[in-house]
């Protein structure tokens, strides 16, 4: 490729790029054809994101960008968009997490539950919040609220300015740690420092979640000697960059996970004898840090035996590594008790337990009890199917047909397996991953069996697949058997930008037929 852009050097960069230019134009005009779009109807966004692609292609390769720069530059060019073509209330639960950035922006980092009057979003008979009244009630619950899966365009609440008359609300997840949402608070309080209309608490809210996560996810690449193109694909998951772009805090859970893994990799091949307690102890805050926004993901904080002993300084560090294992699973546990489930329980929740058959306890004794029934709710193909389908589209799923999620599906398995890795962790190390992938897996089906399941269910409510999207950075270290162990070639690397770029540019293009065609 040319090193500087002149006409000449752009001519012969577009020439060397026209098959990846070709693949990324049938990944579009595929998808208008299946979806019976017409051409005519959709050839303005049509050419708007072929122009987008290719530039970034375009970049890419005659930059010759280092992939961690090439994941903060997709995931921050296609999160805006998405963050703009999101209607107000888009992403799961983004209600809630809107009320708790807020809450956050004005320095409560430990929400309150105080008795309020009753009203048609609190109830006299449990606590409430305080909030402000254009954040609170209007955006509170998800399917009742005014304001739910509606854009700028059919209402005139975005217009409005911000309203900071006292208000409560039901629920803003509390059981949450506060730093999960400094990036939407950061946000909101430039929007409220500019005194900009209303949706700009949420725009902005939503911009500095997007670009924490990319800097975090990009960081965690860069930190990664090896299998970074296991992290550049689950940072870029269309679904990972969907979430990072509204004001959920599962943009904090994936970027920190990924930090971890990304933490593990570098410990694990790091020279004989070079690890001493810093290591140890930045691993330990990153797991602790992790584990606090995701209970489940404490499980990564295993990976610290699967770091070969002869990498620790001593024996003495080597056990430094175990206590700080304890010592993350002690701070897990303690907050979960004493302040998670307490919290948890104060909110709409608890009363939605009680009106549904859903007890915690009871739940517990009957998987001791009935652990057949148990065990075959856990183990349904029909969830496992549809958590696997879910991965790969969010937002627009209406116009993501079967064929985009079936490609998407076969080329990631293809990618595990063959994708060149110039160095691969060794066998022993694998099978503790597919351990901690399984805990990670099986608790989190767990959780959501006890905590949102009727007592004696049959099937798993509440299971969704963005509460597992870390684990895809495990797929490829696990599966992949190519034997070259050589770093990937350049046409191989463009390739697989090609491809994320482009399933990441359908699910943006899905989101504006969703809510604007």
């Amino acid at each position: 490729m040319s090193n500087e852009f002149t006409f000449d050097g752009l001519k012969k960069d577009i020439i060397d790029l026209k098959w990846f230019f070709f693949i990324y134009f049938l990944f579009l005009v595929t998808f208008v054809y299946v979806n019976n779009l017409g051409f005519e109807t959709v050839v303005a966004e049509l050419i708007f994101f072929l122009i987008l692609g290719c530039i970034l292609l375009l970049i890419i390769s005659h930059k010759n960008l280092p992939i961690h720069k090439v994941a903060l530059l997709i995931i921050v060019i296609f999160g805006i968009s998405c963050l703009f073509l999101s209607p107000i209330i888009g992403a799961p639960d983004e209600n809630e997490h809107i009320c708790r950035g807020e809450l956050t922006s004005r320095g409560e980092f430990i929400p309150q539950y105080v008795y309020s009057p009753g009203n048609n979003y609190t109830h006299k008979d449990y606590k409430s919040i305080r909030s402000i009244s254009q954040i609170g009630p209007k955006v509170q619950m998800n399917y009742t609220s005014i304001l739910s899966r509606k854009t700028v365009f059919q209402t005139n609440w975005d217009d409005q300015k911000i309203d900071y008359t006292p208000s409560y609300v039901n629920s803003v997840f509390a059981q949450n740690p506060f730093y999960g949402y400094i990036p939407q608070a950061i946000g909101i309080n430039i929007a409220k420092g500019l005194n900009l209309n209303n949706i700009w608490m949420i725009w902005l809210g939503r911009l500095c979640n997007l670009l924490v996560y990319g800097i975090i996810a990009s960081y965690a690449i860069k930190k990664a000697p090896i299998y970074k193109s296991a992290l550049f694909v689950t940072s870029t998951l269309p679904l990972s960059i969907f979430q990072a772009s509204s004001m959920s805090i599962d943009a904090m859970v994936n970027g920190l996970s990924l930090l971890t893994i990304a933490y593990f990799l570098y410990m694990y091949k790091q020279e004989d004898n070079t690890l001493t307690l810093k290591h140890v102890g930045i691993f330990t805050v990153l797991s602790v840090l992790t584990g606090l926004v995701k209970i489940t993901f404490l499980a990564l904080a295993l990976l610290i035996f699967l770091v070969p002993k002869s990498k620790f300084k001593d024996k003495k560090t080597q056990l430094e590594g175990s206590i700080g294992f304890i010592i993350t699973t002690v701070i897990i546990l303690i907050w979960t008790k004493f302040y998670a489930s307490i919290a948890n329980l104060q909110s709409w929740r608890f009363k939605y337990g009680l009106t549904h058959n859903i007890n915690a306890q009871s739940q517990i004794s009957f998987i001791i009890h009935n652990f057949s029934t148990y065990l075959s709710a856990i183990t349904s193909i029909k969830m496992y199917k549809y958590i696997v389908w879910t991965l790969f589209y969010s937002g627009g799923y209406k116009y993501f047909a079967k064929t985009f999620i079936l490609l998407y599906l076969v080329l990631f398995i293809v990618f595990c397996i063959e994708y060149p890795q110039k160095e691969k962790i060794k066998n022993r190390s694998k099978v503790g991953l597919c351990i901690i992938g399984a805990i990670i897996l099986f608790g989190t089906i767990t959780i959501e069996y006890i905590t949102w399941s009727p007592v004696g269910s049959h099937k798993v409510v509440g299971m969704q697949a963005r509460y597992l999207i870390p684990l895809i950075a495990f797929a490829p270290m696990v599966l992949n058997i190519n034997r070259n162990n050589e770093s990937p070639k350049n046409n191989i690397k463009l390739l697989l930008y090609t491809i994320t770029i482009g399933f990441i540019a359908l699910t943006v293009f899905a989101i504006f037929l969703r809510y604007y065609f």
